[in-house]
């Protein structure tokens, strides 16, 4: 069976679902109920030589979505942010930023040195 017929032929759980919690009440009357997004994917390998194998298996992977939060009758979304991959990303630009400036101060164009002397001639005489 090759890759594309065992997608096709997943059940419905391999697709990409949002599942909801058990609903919590707080003391002042405010209802949370968690919400995790699940992910279901099929992986395979191979390799050649002596110590060659095949194998093909599912891999799920669980991720905190939000939650959503009922206080007073109004129902409100709120996600959850993944604060490690903002800083991360924060620090990855700042990195690359002071890269690009390192190479751009290290091989600067040569124009700046460049000197242009202009003299006047007098004509007629």
């Amino acid at each position: 069976m090759q890759l594309p017929e065992l997608w096709e032929n997943l059940p419905e759980p391999f697709r990409t679902e949002r599942v909801l919690g058990e609903p919590r009440e707080a003391g002042d009357g405010t209802t949370i109920i968690p919400a995790i997004t699940v992910r279901g994917r099929v992986g395979s390998g191979g390799g050649d030589g002596q110590d060659a194998g095949h194998g093909r298996g599912p891999r799920f992977t669980a991720a905190p979505a939000g939650i959503y939060v009922i206080r007073e009758g109004k129902a409100q979304w709120v996600p959850a942010t993944r604060s490690t991959l903002l800083g991360v990303l924060g620090i990855s630009c700042g990195l690359a930023a002071s890269v690009l400036f390192g190479i751009a101060a290290i091989r600067r164009a040569p124009w700046p040195d460049v000197r242009i002397r202009v003299t006047r001639t007098q004509r007629g005489h």
